[in-house]
Order: C-alpha cells, then structure tokens, then sequence
C-alpha cells in the first residue's frame, strides 16, 4: 500500500533538496503547504507518541552525496509503527541501491539517494510483527 502510494503521489513526496515538492513547505494565493517538520509534528501529536529515536544510516555507496536518517516514533498511545526516512540531500525520487541513469545524474528534479532501498524498507515494515 505504501509502495502504490509513493507511486501514485510522487508529486507530494518530497527530499530535503527536492526542487519539484518544498521539504519546508509552501505557500500561494489560496494555499498553504505544511512543511515535513509541521506534519511530522502533527501526526506525533495525533498518535500521542512521547519520543522518539534517530539513526544515521551508513551509505549505501560511497560517493553517495546524501545521507539517511531513520525515525521511529516510541512510547505512543497509538500503538501502531510510525516510521520516517529524512534523505538528506535527496531530490524528487525514491531512494534505491540501482545504479544512477543519465537523467538521474542530470539532476532535473534533484539527485536521488542510494542510501537505503525503498522497496525493501516498506517490505521490512510492513512484515515485521506489529504490537497488540
């Protein structure tokens, strides 16, 4: 479901160096965009979570300029995961360990992380046994 999601709303995720969706929000003349921040935030909130844990991944490849940072939300009234992946320096595209293609490389929307593989994080998350 997440995956179909990501697909289907690729114009509404967004990296911290995204140049397609603002990370930090965005504002016109009849809207308001809440930034990553704010909505993090606001789901925290609705779920009632009390803290929270970070991880720097370590990169995939080398050369990779971005990073990724894992965080998961603990000691919630919700009991149900909340997970989030910050992909520092990532663009408009979801991260994979697949080799760069030259349009990638070309940066139009942003470069695209090699720090974790997306299909494989979503798979881990939604398999793993969930908290009764």
């Amino acid at each position: 479901m997440a995956w179909t999601l990501a697909c289907r709303m690729s114009d509404r995720l967004a990296g911290t160096d995204d140049l397609t969706q603002d990370y930090d929000g965005a504002t016109g003349d009849n809207y308001r965009l809440m930034s990553v921040p704010e909505s993090l935030v606001f789901l925290r909130q609705l779920r009632g979570c009390a803290d929270m844990n970070w991880r720097l991944i370590p990169p995939h490849e080398p050369d990779d300029p971005t990073a990724a940072v894992r965080v998961d939300w603990t000691r919630c009234v919700d009991t149900s995961p909340q997970r989030f992946w910050r992909i520092e320096g990532g663009g408009h595209s979801l991260p994979s360990f697949a080799p760069l293609s030259e349009r990638e490389r070309q940066r139009r929307h942003g470069g695209r992380s090699q720090a974790i593989e997306t299909a494989e994080e979503v798979w881990a998350f939604f398999a793993a046994p969930q908290p009764k």
